[in-house]
């Protein structure tokens, strides 16, 4: 697979691990949800703001929650890119750049800029 192709690949991860993170985590939530608040603090924080707002679909409003937040984005894509990486730094370079080429929201593209400082080894903090 070439770097476009690659991109176009890790965008459609992407998407679907922010929904099956939200799925797993709205089910735990909707079983048991005292012991999904000790687990996952942070849903249940977005759950009670979002059932303010009047929200009845948790699980595809978290995924859209999750799939704009640079810090979720980052940690998946970057997990994602790894295994490029260990067969080729550039093509995981060339990847995320194609990722950032690609019509992406500003959360995505800022997760890809800091995974490739990351991978040019400009970044302070990994």
């Amino acid at each position: 697979m070439n770097p476009k192709e690659l991109a176009q690949e890790a965008i459609q991860y992407l998407q679907n691990a922010c929904g099956d993170v939200a799925y797993q985590i709205t089910e735990d939530f909707e079983s048991d949800p005292e012991q999904a608040t000790m687990f996952h603090p942070e849903f249940a924080k977005w759950h009670k703001k979002a059932k303010k707002m009047g929200v009845s679909d948790f699980c595809g409003a978290y995924a859209d929650y999750l799939y704009n937040d640079v810090e979720t984005l980052t940690d998946l894509l970057g997990d994602y890119t790894y295994d490029l990486a260990q067969c080729n730094r550039e093509i995981q370079r060339l990847t995320l750049i194609e990722i950032r080429r690609a019509e992406v929201h500003t959360a995505l593209e800022s997760a890809v800029n800091d995974l490739i400082m990351r991978v040019a080894g400009l970044s302070l903090v990994h």
